[in-house]
């Protein structure tokens, strides 16, 4: 999980996503209103597969961040607030997978239960989304963990309890 902090002392607990497939850090437009984040209107054009566009009504602002495990507070700049990111609600459950995944033993990694990103952090904020070498397993089709300035994230496929699922880079 991230913090998130706002003017006069709020702050809000939430999940990240890291997105290395976008361009911009993009935050949900209530949580940085409830924060108070200072921030000027300015449309947003989102591009997809396809050629397909859009323009979004969107604010650009600043904020603080930091990992809820760490006390470094980070600044971004240039995010912005939209009206809903929209993004899947996950679950990880770091026992089964350090029980399934040998070699995922030992890490610190989180536990939760249908976490919902608000902020998705992307490559504009490049220095935040990887710091250490990825611990990984014999081959490609297996989970790896990292660790960020936010904390330890896993991705990739898991086969947990017979069922596949994929973990996505967000904690």
């Amino acid at each position: 999980g991230v913090r998130i902090y706002g003017r006069n002392g709020r702050f809000e607990d939430t999940f990240a996503f890291l997105d290395d497939g976008s361009h911009v850090t993009m935050i949900e437009r209530d949580l940085a209103v409830k924060l108070k984040l200072p921030g000027e209107l300015e449309d947003l054009t989102l591009k997809w597969t396809k050629n397909i566009t859009r323009k979004e009504a969107a604010f650009r602002c600043s904020l603080k961040i930091s990992g809820l495990e760490n006390s470094t507070i980070n600044r971004f700049d240039d995010v912005y607030a939209v009206d809903e990111l929209s993004l899947s609600t996950q679950s990880q459950n770091a026992e089964k997978l350090q029980e399934e995944y040998e070699y995922l033993r030992g890490v610190k990694i989180p536990s939760y239960t249908n976490a919902k990103p608000r902020i998705l952090i992307g490559l504009d904020q490049a220095k935040f989304l990887t710091c250490s070498q990825p611990i990984v397993g014999e081959n490609n089709s297996m989970p790896c963990a990292v660790e960020t300035a936010f904390g330890i994230v896993v991705y990739g496929r898991t086969s947990i309890s017979g069922s596949k699922s994929t973990l996505s880079s967000h904690h």
